[in-house]
């Protein structure tokens, strides 16, 4: 007994030491002042705040920490006929901008989901700063456990995702959690992710995209090729500026219809 006593007494301790470590990064946050992120469908800002530059002298990876260009040109695309009365998820979520736009373009549901805590933590503050607690949800998910969202299997009529592919080993696991979450039921659902031009990893992406399953599940709609942006004054600081750097484009998919017919028979 006194062998597990100890035991426990020092995963108390380590539970505490999280916590406190967990508090002191909250605490961080609350001290950054939020910037206004302007979407051309709201007519006004979006709050975030951010960390100082995507990976840190330290060696931390704080990629889901910072807003991406890509993030901001799919919010752009994004329109009230599309997302309305809809359930939405967000893969790779990071600041979680179009979780948030979504929420202001009357979804019925939305979840902003990512793996990292420093992701996690930054979306669930951009959740109080703009007062969305009720309307919105920040989830852990990991596309290559199937465990983590095996309770949204086919529950959300539209996916976003930007700037979540940047190398080939994340293509299997990122496809299947796209059939897993996506909703069988509705004709009018999509996928739409944002990439930055020249990332590696979205040619094989978007050829798994048209060859998953056995009846070639997805067919790609639309390539929205996104024009240059003017980086916002906020962001064009040395860090910063690199984020938003270089041509965007949006990719966008249906399941094909052979798939319903195949539900209703």
């Amino acid at each position: 007994m006194e062998g597990l006593t100890t035991l426990f007494k020092e995963e108390n301790y380590e539970v505490k030491k999280e916590e406190k470590q967990y508090q002191e990064e909250l605490s961080i946050l609350h001290q950054l002042s939020p910037i206004n992120v302007f979407i051309s469908s709201l007519n006004f800002p979006l709050q975030i705040v951010q960390s100082d530059c995507a990976f840190m002298g330290t060696g931390e990876d704080e990629t889901g920490t910072v807003l991406w260009g890509a993030a901001w040109h799919l919010c752009n695309w994004l329109k009230k006929d599309i997302i309305e009365g809809r359930k939405v998820i967000e893969l790779g979520c990071g600041c979680a901008l179009a979780s948030l736009t979504a929420v202001h373009l009357g979804a019925e549901k939305v979840i902003a989901t990512d793996y990292m805590d420093r992701s996690l933590d930054h979306a669930r503050y951009h959740v109080s700063v703009n007062g969305v607690q009720d309307k919105m949800a920040v989830q852990y998910v990991d596309w290559e456990d199937e465990e983590s969202f095996e309770t949204l299997r086919h529950e959300f009529d539209v996916v976003l995702a930007s700037d979540i592919i940047y190398g080939v080993h994340i293509v299997p696991a990122l496809v299947n959690a796209i059939d897993s979450i996506l909703s069988v039921n509705n004709e009018l659902g999509f996928f739409a992710v944002a990439c930055r031009d020249g990332r590696r990893g979205i040619a094989e992406f978007l050829e798994a995209m048209k060859l998953f399953g056995e009846e070639n599940a997805f067919k790609m709609v639309d390539i929205l090729k996104c024009s240059m942006c003017d980086v916002p004054p906020c962001f064009q600081n040395e860090c910063n500026i690199s984020q938003w750097d270089g041509k965007h484009t949006i990719y966008v998919f249906r399941r094909k219809r052979k798939i319903f017919e195949n539900m209703k028979s």
